[in-house]
């Protein structure tokens, strides 16, 4: 579905938007560009539930594989210099962590004998934990074994790396943000397919326009319809939430 259908879907689901013209339902808006008054106000709440609704979650298929280079002698990099796969321009939003017995890591090898040579566990330190304590001079050389996330996004790693090392990572794409020009965007063809499906499925799509309807109804104190959207957005994105999230753990 594009961004465009999706702005008629919601058209359809609750009428917004239908003061002052008698368009059948789901039939307008035409364009996400150059609408007024409550057409207008309905593009905004779509684009604005399609990016708030990418964020709510770390969800799955926003999840791709990466890697971060450190050449010899250089402790830090920035996380916008990850290596995203084949075909995706994202950007990284945050990491997420392998994890085996209570620690948090991911993956180094050798850059010169490939992702396919001997990976080590590189594990991940609390920016206060590391601080002071693994940055403290004289800094080691080596292997790197630590890494830490700075404030700023800034990947540290210890001991400062004695040869080139590359880090394996997975990480979360940072949103997509939608504007009145996507009007013909798949929104199921966002971050990408490689590595993995594409993104968010087709079946997923109306629970963007319900939280949209959400959005407007509490906007304009519409206890009703509120309590109606927030009841059909959790039924939808249930589901959702059954594929795409980790399982609890207690």
């Amino acid at each position: 579905m594009n961004v465009l259908a999706l702005a008629q879907r919601t058209h359809l689901l609750i009428g917004l938007g239908s003061r002052g013209n008698t368009a059948k339902p789901g039939t307008v808006p035409t364009a996400l560009t150059g609408q007024t008054d409550e057409l207008a106000e309905l593009v905004e709440w779509i684009l604005m539930a399609l990016t708030n609704f990418q964020t709510m979650f770390k969800w799955g298929w926003l999840i791709r594989q990466g890697t971060l280079a450190f050449a010899s002698g250089t402790a830090t990099k920035a996380a916008s210099t990850i290596v995203e796969p084949a075909g995706i321009t994202a950007g990284y939003r945050d990491w997420i962590p392998f994890k085996q017995g209570g620690w948090r890591y991911v993956l180094r090898y050798l850059t010169a004998d490939g992702p396919t040579s001997t990976n080590i566990p590189v594990y991940f330190m609390e920016y206060a934990d590391f601080r002071g304590l693994r940055d403290r001079s004289p800094v080691a050389t080596g292997a790197p074994m630590y890494f830490t996330i700075h404030p700023s996004q800034l990947w540290e790693v210890y001991p400062t790396p004695d040869a080139n090392y590359t880090l394996k990572l997975d990480y979360l794409c940072a949103p997509k943000i939608y504007t009145t020009s996507d009007g013909t965007t798949k929104i199921e063809d966002y971050p990408g397919a490689a590595n993995s499906a594409a993104g968010l499925p087709v079946e997923f799509h109306e629970a963007i326009a319900w939280l949209a309807i959400r959005y407007w109804a509490e906007s304009r104190g519409k206890l009703d319809t509120f309590q109606i959207a927030e009841r059909r957005f959790d039924e939808l994105t249930r589901p959702l939430k059954a594929r795409y999230l980790p399982t609890a753990r207690i």
